[in-house]
This record gives structure tokens, sequence and C-alpha cells, in this order.
């Protein structure tokens, strides 16, 4: 049983995650539309590169690897991480280049943890957006690992945090060495599903040469979508023994927010992801994505004061400080997130 001092406790530190994260989105967006339309002005004089010019990609990514990691306030909410392993028969893993196993290991998991952080990670939301409605995207987060797939010189390599890079033939351009897809190169922000050999294409950094980062977000799902369906990536194959996928982003109307959370999407959900339609994509933690989850949509996902918790807590009692079990406020509940929908949809009306 929650004391009184200790809900007052919780809703206030609840209260002042809520301005901060508020107050960083605002500003986030504000400094990426200004990087936008300074982007925009010197693509319009004749001495910038064309996207294909490797200039223009070194500066891109000199720019998003110097942006500033965000986390949400003093005191980031850290939920429960059970990930699944990565895997697929089709795939072989890069040979050592080391004698020494415990080298090579290190030299692998040191190289995969530099990849892993480009990619842009969602923070907990303890806010809703006001203008959730008509400026953010949904998205059922499919359960499973995330890694930076890339293709170059006629094969297609897929890292995670594990350290160990996968190499395999795929469709996308220069993922093979014969047809079409050998020329190119891309980059992709994935989830691996194992059990359906499978990689779900959250976000596209790269694709042909073309460097999409400072695009955004609007535009890079609709590029992603057509361009996979354009080289069949989601067809599987000899040639193409994993299929890439982009999950169902759509706008955050009352009716796409309730079928991301009910309805059938062929995969186990982690939570719903929300991404502001203008938002670019800068590695770290970013308040214009956002996750959000409930027991009903995540297996990973304990309810606050739920049995499963406490006996979690039981086990491992360090996850009580990292899970705050004493913030009932902590979860927001759906029906929250559809009153917001519903009353700024019905405020424009």
């Amino acid at each position: 049983m929650l004391s009184h001092q200790g809900c007052r406790k919780g809703v206030k530190d609840r209260s002042a995650r809520e301005n901060d994260q508020r107050r960083r989105r605002i500003e986030k967006l504000s400094q990426q539309r200004l990087r936008r339309a300074e982007v925009t002005a010197a693509c319009r004089t004749e001495s910038i590169p064309t996207p294909g010019d490797s200039k223009m990609h070194d500066a891109s990514i000199s720019h998003i690897s110097s942006t500033s990691r965000v986390t949400d306030g003093p005191e980031t909410l850290e939920m429960p991480s059970h990930e699944v392993e990565h895997g697929c028969p089709a795939m072989e893993t890069e040979p050592k280049k080391t004698t020494d196993n415990r080298k090579g290991t290190a030299e692998q998991q040191k190289a995969a943890g530099a990849v892993i952080q480009k990619l842009m990670t969602a923070e907990w939301m303890v806010d809703i957006p006001e203008d959730l409605p008509t400026a953010w995207y949904v998205m059922p987060k499919p359960a499973g690992k995330r890694c930076l797939v890339s293709t170059e010189g006629g094969e297609t390599i897929a890292r995670s945090r594990g350290g160990r890079p996968w190499r395999f033939p795929s469709s996308l351009p220069g993922g093979r060495r014969s047809g079409r897809s050998s020329a190119g190169r891309c980059q992709l922000d994935c989830i691996w599903l194992e059990a359906q050999q499978t990689y779900f294409v959250l976000d596209l950094l790269c694709w042909k040469e073309y460097h999409l980062v400072d695009c955004p977000a609007e535009f890079r799902y609709f590029w992603l979508r057509s361009k996979l369906e354009e080289v069949r990536a989601g067809e599987q194959c000899s040639t193409n023994p994993c299929r890439f996928v982009a999950p169902s982003y759509a706008p955050c109307t009352a009716n796409n927010l309730q079928l991301a959370y009910t309805a059938d999407t062929g995969y186990e959900r982690d939570g719903l992801l929300f991404c502001h339609s203008e938002a670019l994509y800068e590695p770290g933690p970013n308040p214009l994505l956002l996750l959000w989850s409930d027991s009903n949509c995540s297996s990973r996902f304990f309810d606050y004061g739920s049995e499963q918790m406490a006996s979690a807590v039981q086990q491992e009692p360090a996850k009580a400080e990292r899970w705050r079990t004493m913030e009932t406020e902590a979860a927001l509940p759906f029906s929250a997130l559809m009153d917001a929908v519903q009353g700024s949809m019905d405020a424009m009306e």
C-alpha cells in the first residue's frame, strides 16, 4: 500500500518530468526547423554538393554525430528490457581478424556499439503532446532485436548490440553481388524478428547514396515504403532470404490510435511508437520520438502494483528503484491518450 506522502511525491515528480519533456520537445523541434531551413538554403546555392556527393554525406554524419544526447530529466525512467536473440540461418557471421578470441570479441562489440550509437531512440512518454492527432504518427512497435542494416559492395550487413555482424544477400541497393541490387548503398534502422525471418524497418537513413537524416519523418516514411515495394524487399527468396517490411505508420487520429493498440499486426507488439512528422533523424534519445506501453500491448510491461511486478521485484530488488514502483502515475493509461486525441480533434471542429 502506498503512503499518501509517497503518492504526492510520485505525482510531483511526474509533473516535473512532464514539463521537462514538453520544454525539450519544443526546443528540439525549433532547432530542427532551423537546421532544415539552413540545409534548404544551402541546397539553393551552386556550391552545395549533390545528394550523392561524399562531402555532403560526411558533413551530415558529422552533424548528427555531434548532436547532444538528451535524457528524460535528471532521472530517466527505465522500463524492463529483455530482447530477442538475433540469428538467421541464411546469415554468416563475420570471421574474426585476430587469433585472440577475447580481443576479437571486444573489438566486435566496440565496433557494434559505435554503429548502434547512430540509431535514434525513443523517450518514454510522460507528457502527451497537444498536437498529437495533427502532427504525430503512431506505429505498433514490433517486439524484437534492434539493429542497423547496411549494404555496400554487394553484401548486406546487420549489426546489433550483441557485437556480431551478420552478412547475407538482399534485394536492397548494394545488397547482393549480381543484378540491379549490386549497385548503391543504404542504411536502415530495423527490428529483427527471427521467428518470421523479417526485418521491420523503423526508419531510413540512406538509400542509393541519398542521405535522408535531414529529411522530415513524413517524407522518410513515404520514401521507405515506396522504395521497399520497388525492390520487392518484402518477398522472401534465395537472393533475399530475410524480408524487409515497413510497419504501419499512420497519422495519430482516434481511429488509427485504436487500431495500433488493438488490431492484428501479424507480429507481437512491444508498445506504441509516436514520431513527430517534422522530426529529423538524430542519434540518441529524442523527445520527438516517444514510446508508450501498457500490459495489454507489451509482454515486457508490468502494471504498477500488479502481482507480476511484485514477483519480478522480489527476485531482483534493484529493479524497484529503476522501475520506480512507488510512482503510481508513472504509466499513462490508454484512455488518457485517447481522450487527448479526441479532445484535440473536437477542438479543431
